[in-house]
């Protein structure tokens, strides 16, 4: 499996994960922290409208989780393009599980990914 990462979504996970270091370090880092019984996670997400506005569905995401999302610290949110693919951003655990508390996150389903993850950064893709 194939996932490209954007800087957005390394960025974040330096910061969720209070890590630094090059750029390499961060890339082992990910692919050190996700390569702990990952999972992949649909679930059908919306956004609150502001002034009391009805949600509205943004659809069905794919987050790549360490283990149940229920324990994962971070999440990576991905677009899928034929089995490769692309984050958007990086997610905290706390962040996902107050979006399923206010019912911004529902339908979850996961399993477990059984093939090894290849990471590289969006520039590196042609």
């Amino acid at each position: 499996m194939d996932v490209f990462l954007n800087t957005h979504a390394v960025d974040e996970f330096k910061r969720h994960m209070k890590t630094g270091g090059t750029l390499e370090d961060v890339l082992k880092s990910i692919s050190h922290f996700f390569s702990v019984n990952p999972h992949l996670v649909q679930a059908k997400t919306f956004t609150l409208q502001r002034s009391g506005k009805q949600p509205r569905f943004k659809g069905t995401t794919t987050f790549l989780a360490r283990g149940s999302w229920k324990l994962s610290e971070v999440l990576l949110i991905l677009v899928s393009d034929n089995g490769v693919y692309t984050t958007v951003t990086t997610l905290s655990g706390r962040e996902f599980k107050i979006g399923v508390k206010k019912k911004r996150i529902i339908d979850i389903s996961e399993k477990p990914v059984r093939e090894d993850i290849n990471y590289q950064m969006v520039s590196a893709r042609s």
